[in-house]
């Protein structure tokens, strides 16, 4: 089988992320314009979206299952690794519900199941930001940083090791290597 780095989740976070978001763009604008010539076909497009993104839900939940069993971390990040899971399986939860409301019944799906596609769509983006601070502030299932040299191009400065912590101070950026503090998934 094809090997990624770190794992699969990556590949399918961000198809899941578009996905829900776009079925929260288009429900709102099923309730804005209910009366649009063009009703016939935004439904038909839910409903092709629905399932599509119900398939990616499941594959992004099961991919990230496994990458929070895989990837290397200390306690600071298993506990943003933790958050970032548990808003995710909600998300998945919330959306997965919509989606079987929204085939088993069509008296709710201008209403519950409205009100569930855009919720699912604001928990996604606190599920994103979670899952980007696992990466960009944690820097868990990222290959190491090159080392800066002096090079043929010219090109021999760094581009920062520090980042500002949101106080105006600045703080050194370090990779944080697994510890095995005997911490359970």
């Amino acid at each position: 089988m094809l090997e990624i780095i770190p794992n699969w989740h990556p590949i399918f976070v961000h198809f899941t992320v578009t996905f829900i978001s776009v079925m929260a763009i288009l429900q709102l604008v099923i309730w804005l314009r209910p009366k649009s010539e063009s009703m016939a076909s935004m439904l038909w497009l839910q409903k092709i979206l629905m399932i599509i993104t119900s398939v990616s839900v499941l594959i992004t939940l099961f991919t990230g299952w496994g990458a929070y069993n895989s990837v290397a971390h200390d306690t600071p990040s298993h506990l943003a690794m933790t958050d970032h899971k548990n808003w995710a399986f909600t998300t998945g939860t919330v959306f997965l519900f919509a989606a079987i409301l929204y085939f088993l019944t069509t008296q709710w799906r201008k209403t519950v199941v409205g009100i569930l596609l855009v919720a699912s769509g604001v928990l996604v983006g606190v599920t994103g930001f979670k899952g980007g601070e696992v990466v960009y502030r944690y820097g868990l299932g990222v290959m190491s940083l090159p080392q800066v040299s002096a090079s043929a191009d010219g090109h021999d400065h760094e581009h920062g090791a520090s980042a500002e912590d949101g106080h105006g101070d600045k703080v050194e950026i370090t990779r944080k290597p697994h510890i095995n503090d005997g911490h359970a998934h």
